[in-house]
């Protein structure tokens, strides 16, 4: 295997999940930002989005899916491509879960 291209995340902390769609990369991190990189050129795509608090993320199509505030709730963001950033389209709330 050869290696085309390194490219520093520009996460300070260590990163905690990813996703990989046909043409980007998602990368969430204990410094609770969320960074979107190009899955190419492994360029990073748009401005980090700071203070999110995300543990988890999921795509679907150009939808990304993120965990907030300690599983308080869901985030649902449009990603198309070449646009400047992404569009938050719905918020869930997570109800408390009975143990």
């Amino acid at each position: 295997m050869t290696l085309e291209y390194q490219e520093d995340s520009g996460h300070a902390k260590p990163i905690i999940d990813l996703q990989v769609s046909e043409t980007t990369v998602y990368t969430t991190s204990s410094d609770e930002q969320i960074r979107v990189f190009d899955e190419g050129s492994g360029m990073q795509v748009l401005a980090p989005m700071e203070d999110m608090e995300c543990d988890s993320l999921a795509i679907s199509g150009y939808h990304l899916v993120t965990r907030c505030g300690g599983g308080e709730a869901l985030l649902i963001f449009r990603n198309e491509e070449g646009c400047e950033e992404m569009e938050e389209v719905d918020m869930i709330e997570l109800g408390e879960t009975a143990d």
